[in-house]
């Protein structure tokens, strides 16, 4: 693949960018009216990189919620997950997920896509439990890359009052860890959702994430046609097409819910 396009992506103020995000926090939290924070910490980057660029710019403010199902997420993610929240100072806890995931089992019946998706909804509703009781907003994690191609779970890990990573692709929030000084085994850590046991992104996307961000970057940010910039990045046609296909298909995820339409007026002298 041609490195140039990547170049391209990595090319970034990462200082700028830094500080521009935790002014929007800042600002969002205050024009809400709010306290601070709340945020799902997995021990992956996204959340490592939202949770330090809160315990930065809002000190006293940012709850980190570490919230593994024993069954299914690896335990030096958690272990990860909690050394990032003591080091950076913040507020945090340790939610077992596992036994609230078994109780809905009992009622929904097997059904693994099912049950990570459910993972993901029983986080996000801890979340915003967290947040009512203490007067926060919650922060999301998700990145560009996997906003783009749908690659997150609807009112999951999708849900969020702000968004403050979203802007950047995986690609250059890794670069940003790097700039925060996130510790390298978290940094450059392989990507997974571990919705189930042994989940990994790129195997499930049949990409890598250098691959999708650059995809991303010709057809959405340069408007070039599939097949164009399958030419310009030496990646195959089809795979070009089934990543882009991805963005296409998942608009729907992107979009909040249609209103219905206005009732028409009542006819004259009714």
């Amino acid at each position: 693949m041609s490195r140039g396009v990547l170049g391209e992506i990595a090319d970034m103020d990462y200082a700028g960018v830094s500080e521009s995000i935790k002014e929007f926090m800042r600002s969002q939290v205050r024009s809400a009216g709010r306290r601070g924070v709340v945020l799902g910490l997995s021990g992956g980057v996204d959340s490592a990189v939202t949770a330090t660029l809160a315990a930065d710019c809002l000190p006293g403010g940012a709850l980190a919620l570490v919230m593994p199902d024993p069954g299914v997420s690896p335990a030096e993610d958690t272990e990860d997950a909690l050394e990032l929240a003591e080091a950076a100072g913040m507020d945090h806890e340790l939610i077992d997920i596992g036994p609230i995931v078994r109780e809905f089992a009992r009622a929904l019946g097997p059904d693994r896509r099912g049950a990570g998706n459910l993972r993901a909804r029983i986080r996000a509703g801890i979340l915003y439990h967290h947040a009512g009781a203490r007067g926060y907003l919650v922060a999301g994690s998700s990145d560009r890359s996997e906003r783009l191609i749908g690659y997150f779970t609807k009112h999951g890990d999708g849900a969020a009052d702000i968004m403050p990573i979203a802007s950047l692709y995986k690609t250059q929030v890794r670069g940003l860890a790097r700039h925060l000084g996130v510790a390298r085994k978290i940094a450059e850590k392989r990507s997974s959702p571990n919705l189930w046991p042994g989940h990994d992104a790129e195997e499930e996307l049949g990409a890598t994430y250098e691959e999708i961000d650059a995809v991303l970057h010709c057809t959405v940010d340069r408007g070039l046609p599939a097949g164009e910039a399958a030419g310009v990045l030496g990646i195959g046609a089809g795979k070009v097409g089934r990543i882009y296909g991805m963005y296409l298909d998942s608009g729907h995820k992107r979009r909040a819910a249609p209103a219905a339409p206005a009732a028409p007026a009542a006819p004259a002298g009714a």
